[in-house]
């Protein structure tokens, strides 16, 4: 079981623009069961290592509760958001390392035995922001006359994002993306 991305990573962080200069965002995530372990996979890119054991009783409200969790926590998001290092979190990252964190806290709460030898790491994304503002969704926004401008900026921002370009594109879009981003201080999500 792991707790994924459902339509590509880069997808779930930015929008891919469509050929007809549509957006189409589809930032959900959701825990997905597979038939056994990939270890071929585990060993080649993380670890591979017994962390708990748990008995009958806790895999099934850990099955109910991981039904519970697909049900409240379906947008995937990358970014932790912040006024400061340390300070006021205006939202919280919801992916596939916190879905561990949550999924522990769930077993431990259930009576899973962790093995205490083993040691997590998780690496947090954070952008530092002034209060982000909610400009609307997609049809308030590009359906909206009187949005023309934003509708423009927010393609043009999330331009440089696209995962389908060829490496000199690739390149170019990194350094406006640097450019907006650090020096301008602008981030749209």
């Amino acid at each position: 079981m792991e707790w994924y991305e459902l339509d590509q990573l880069f997808n779930c962080t930015f929008p891919h623009e469509l050929k007809s200069g549509e957006l189409i965002w589809c930032n959900q995530g959701a825990a997905c069961i597979y038939d056994g372990i990939d270890e071929k996979h585990w060993k080649a890119n993380g670890t591979l290592a017994k962390v708990a054991e748990i008995n009958g009783t806790t895999f099934n409200l850990f099955a109910n509760w991981t039904e519970w969790d697909n049900t409240t926590g379906v947008y995937y998001e990358t970014w932790t958001v912040r006024d400061k290092p340390g300070g006021k979190m205006w939202f919280d990252s919801w992916e596939c390392a916190s879905w561990v964190q949550r999924a522990f806290k769930a077993l431990g709460i259930h009576g899973a035995k962790f093995n205490q030898s083993v040691h997590l790491n998780y690496t947090r994304m954070n952008i530092y922001s002034k209060e982000p503002q909610l400009l609307g969704n997609a049809s308030t926004i590009f359906n909206n006359p009187n949005h023309k401008q934003w509708a423009h900026d927010i393609k043009k921002f999330y331009q440089n994002f696209q995962s389908h370009q060829s490496m000199p594109e690739l390149l170019e879009s990194l350094i406006k993306a640097f450019e907006e981003v650090i020096l301008d201080e602008k981030f749209l999500l």
